[in-house]
């Protein structure tokens, strides 16, 4: 009787550990600066992709990514986005941000969109945050991109899978 109560905490206590060891979103565990590195699947070739995410313990979330001059000239721009991030009840990192884009009239740029860009990662490891799927809606200027019932013209549903990896200090860098 006492091995089966013994065995059965063991266990017990085993799996409490496992689970507050797994990999689940933690306040202070994802707070920190990520990138992506990622193949350009817009283009199909050329360089690579560089995706940034800052999410800070307070809630503020910033996004940019490296190709926004690349379309300067010929599909347009954008600016980089700022919004909000939050741990989800299932263990996911939920994080929404908001910028506009811009389009190019072949001697100058304008204003085209708002847009509210969503992001749905897992926890990998410490370092390491996966993509789910990302969302992107872009409304009319004279729209509210906050507004959840908003009716976007556009939306584009990202359906890569890649890793952002936390941004750490590198000693060796310095002589």
């Amino acid at each position: 009787m006492f091995k089966t109560a013994f065995a059965t905490l063991f266990t017990l206590l085993f799996f409490m550990g496992s689970t507050a060891t797994a990999d689940e979103c933690i306040v202070k565990k994802v707070t920190g600066a990520y990138v992506a590195l990622r193949p350009n699947t817009v283009s199909g070739s050329g360089p690579s992709i560089l995706d940034q995410l800052k999410l800070s313990s307070d809630g503020t979330a910033y996004w940019y990514q490296s190709t926004s001059f690349d379309l300067l000239v010929t599909a347009g721009s954008f600016i980089p986005q700022i919004g909000s991030w939050k741990c989800q009840e299932d263990g996911t990192l939920l994080v929404t941000t908001i910028g506009v884009t811009y389009r190019s009239t072949g001697t100058d740029e304008v204003k085209d969109s708002n847009e509210r860009f969503t992001q749905k990662l897992s926890v990998v490891d410490d370092d390491t945050l996966q993509v789910i799927t990302r969302v992107f809606k872009d409304f009319p200027l004279s729209t509210d991109p906050l507004d959840p019932a908003a009716v976007p013209s556009s939306t584009r549903i990202g359906s890569t899978v890649f890793q952002f990896k936390r941004v750490k200090p590198v000693p060796s860098d310095i002589p």
